[in-house]
């Protein structure tokens, strides 16, 4: 599992890297990145996954005392994630929150 630094704190993240198209990979409240696992072991093939574990209840790292954690927040966070990472072209898939 890999870690990365955003302005709210430390998120995991699962990165297949590989050069096919970027699916990046949102799970819900009280989830981690895991729900994906079936999903990725067979997109990964031919599509390059990533999945974070946001800060949403199941998450291993606080966040920072002044982080916004509403969906607006948690929205920010995502394309932070996408920025930091230099993914361009991405397809977002969510479960749960929207």
């Amino acid at each position: 599992m890999n870690q990365i630094e955003l302005s709210a704190g430390t998120i995991d993240y699962r990165d297949t890297g590989g050069e096919g198209p970027t699916i990046v990979l949102l799970h819900g409240l009280l989830m981690d990145a895991s729900l994906w696992d079936d999903v990725i072991a067979d997109l990964s093939i031919d599509h390059r996954c990533v999945a974070p574990t946001l800060p949403l209840g199941a998450h291993g790292h606080p966040m920072s005392p002044n982080a916004d954690l509403s969906l607006r927040g948690i929205a920010q966070l995502v394309a932070e994630l996408i920025d930091r990472l230099n993914l361009r072209d991405v397809t977002l898939v969510g479960n749960d929150t929207g």
